[in-house]
């Protein structure tokens, strides 16, 4: 039997800053750990890591999030024996600069406000 006995909370950060995953699972044989993103297979954590492969150990850091990068991050456990646990953590990134983030809601109503371009 394996399974994940603590995990991070979901967290909104803003982009460009820092974060530390954890994922801490017990068993016996002692389980690995692997986080895997769903989104984008991009994400890679030191010089020639393959960008598809899943990345191990109980703490996953991201430096310097970007944008592109706000997802669910799923940890699984594997132990050999019992079948895999996993649980996923969403990771919310608040643009630096939200007109460069697709549609903008101000909260006004479509005649409020008009803009004219020539």
């Amino acid at each position: 039997m394996q399974v994940i006995v603590n995990i991070s909370k979901s967290v909104s950060l803003n982009e460009g800053e820092s974060v530390t995953l954890y994922c801490l699972a017990v068993g016996r044989p002692e389980p690995t750990v692997t986080w895997r993103n769903q989104k984008c297979k991009i994400f890679i954590l030191s010089p020639g890591l393959n960008p598809n492969e899943n990345l191990d150990g109980e703490f996953l850091d991201i430096a310097t999030i970007r944008r592109d990068q706000a997802e669910d991050y799923e940890c699984i456990t594997h132990n050999g024996v019992a079948p895999p646990d996993q649980q996923k953590v969403r990771i919310t990134v608040n643009c630096k600069y939200p007109s460069s983030c697709g549609d903008i809601n101000l909260g006004l109503d479509d005649d409020s406000i008009k803009i004219y371009i020539d």
